[in-house]
This record gives C-alpha cells, sequence and structure tokens, in this order.
C-alpha cells in the first residue's frame, strides 16, 4: 500500500492521472496534518504520514531532503485580486510590476525563486518585493489578498 499524501499546499490530483496509468501498487489517499507548524513541513510529513506527496520542487529543495520525481513542469505567474491594477493583463513583462508590491518566498527556498528575484531586482528595481516567512501557506495567500499584493506563484 502506498499512502499517497494530500493537502490544501499539496494537492493530490495532478498526480492522479499518472497513478491511473501506472497502478503499481495499491493506493491509499491519506489527509495530511500539522502542515503549518514546520519550516519543512513537507519533509517531516514523508515516512511518517505518506510515503509520497505532490508539489513543487526544485534543486534548492530536494539536494539532501528527498527524492523527486519530475512529473511535469510549472511557469512562474502572478496572482492579483479582481480589482488590482495588473488584473486586466493576461501577461506581464518585468517592468509592467514596476512600484508593485510583490510578494514572494525569502531567498535560500528555491533556486528558481531567487533567479526570478535576481531578474526583477535588475530588470525592474524599483518592485519593491515584499518576503515571506518561509514557504506558502494559507496565510500567505490571504495576506496577499488582504493588502492587494501581486503574488508570485506557479500555474501548471
Amino acid at each position: 500500500m502506498i499512502r499517497l499524501g494530500t493537502s490544501l499546499m499539496h494537492p493530490s490530483v495532478p498526480f492522479m492521472a499518472t497513478w491511473n496509468q501506472i497502478k503499481a501498487a495499491p493506493l491509499t489517499v491519506t489527509q495530511l496534518s500539522g502542515e503549518a507548524a514546520s519550516s519543512n513541513r513537507e519533509y517531516a510529513m514523508l515516512g511518517q504520514e505518506c510515503d509520497i506527496m505532490i508539489g513543487t520542487f526544485d534543486q534548492a529543495t530536494t539536494r539532501q531532503l528527498v527524492v523527486a520525481v519530475p512529473l511535469g513542469a510549472y511557469h512562474f505567474g502572478i496572482a492579483v485580486t479582481s480589482d488590482h491594477p495588473l488584473a486586466h493583463h493576461f501577461r506581464l513583462a518585468l517592468n509592467d510590476l514596476a512600484g508593485q508590491r510583490l510578494l514572494m518566498v525569502p531567498r535560500g527556498i528555491s533556486e528558481k525563486n531567487d533567479q526570478l528575484r535576481d531578474a526583477i531586482e535588475t530588470a525592474a528595481p524599483d518592485v519593491i518585493i515584499e518576503g515571506t516567512r518561509g514557504r506558502y501557506n494559507l496565510d500567505v495567500f490571504n495576506r496577499a489578498a488582504d493588502q492587494n499584493l501581486a503574488l508570485l506563484n506557479l500555474t501548471p
């Protein structure tokens, strides 16, 4: 039996189509608990509450902690509320973010995020980058909505 961990921040749905093709063993989906309590919450649950989980991982997060198997790719996007000045844009260039407050994870969590931060700081130095306290959780999404901040996110 393989236990697939799922939660709001680590949904199992993207994996199910892949699993339905391979069906290597019986699969049970288990709700992950206590996500917000640990800064490395994903890794603390692996081997304890679940055997596998779906998430966004790059070299900074996988190097020594887990074995990650790429199942797909994500693109960076900017999430905004419907009344945000950027809400009508379908695509954004970095200079479109000029003068905006942009919420991102702090340096050191993700090499890809760090590279994007470097590009933003170089190409659009007047973007106000605000860091989160760590990885995204529901509080980050609520903060972005409450303060009408642009939020760096990922789109499948």
